[in-house]
């Protein structure tokens, strides 16, 4: 991993991210243990990582939460993404992303011994790409059906209990979430982001984690090349 890699120290510190942000938006854990539909002592007890919160919990605290910011540590400093990117679907957020790492990774290819827009191409576009590398484990593209868990092991090369060890889990529970008959929990998303950069924005297919992650990436690049991308998926929009 680059130096913009934050390494996240362990799953106590995520947790310790997502009271900080709770608490910065003036939310108590009522609000948000009626939001997971979870009761206040069960919702308590995953805040201060003595339990996991299950992926459709997860999944429902995205709509309060900055999620990706929790998970990786990465926040942007702004919001770039337009009222009307902001309407995009989940899947067309994919896309948004996919198209990013594409038009970034060619530029950098195509300046890499020269600047564009007075942006090093091994500064804005190689963050980006790092940022984004995760796209790579899915060259069928954000629609296939291709599962996160195996993709990346193969991806790797990595046996199943080479994963399941990194992962912090048993066989079983590794090859339950490969088959798809299990989920995974919070831990499990932060574990997938420390070991292997997957965004948990991904993992989750939520559009407000991956509004927040397109925010994040749109903010690496300086303001002139923030618009001409952002003018490209505007243009992309209205193509899907």
């Amino acid at each position: 991993m680059n130096n913009d890699y934050i390494k996240c120290n362990d799953y106590l510190s995520a947790m310790g991210r997502f009271r900080e942000e709770r608490v910065r938006q003036g939310l108590t854990q009522q609000q948000l243990c009626c939001q997971a539909r979870m009761t206040q002592s069960v919702f308590s007890k995953a805040e201060s990582g003595l339990r996991r919160f299950s992926f459709p919990e997860t999944g429902k605290l995205c709509s309060r939460m900055n999620i990706f910011y929790v998970f990786t540590g990465k926040k942007a400093d702004a919001s770039w993404v337009s009222q009307k990117l902001a309407l995009s679907t989940t899947e067309e957020l994919l896309c948004h992303l996919y198209m990013v790492q594409i038009i970034t990774s060619s530029l950098r290819d195509i300046n890499r011994s020269k600047s564009f827009s007075g942006v090093s191409a091994d500064s804005s576009y190689g963050r980006i790409q790092e940022q984004l590398e995760y796209l790579h484990y899915f060259p069928g593209g954000s629609a296939s059906n291709q599962n996160i868990f195996y993709n990346v092991r193969n991806y790797f090369g990595h046996t199943q209990k080479k994963m399941a060890d990194l992962l912090g889990m048993d066989i079983k529970k590794l090859r339950d979430l490969e088959k798809g008959r299990r989920l995974p929990d919070s831990e499990v998303i932060w574990e997938m982001y420390d070991h292997f950069h997957v965004s948990p924005a991904f993992i989750l297919k939520d559009a407000n984690a991956l509004r927040d992650e397109l925010d994040y990436v749109l903010g690496l690049l300086e303001e002139n090349d923030r618009e001409i991308i952002l003018q490209v998926l505007k243009t992309w929009t209205k193509l899907l």
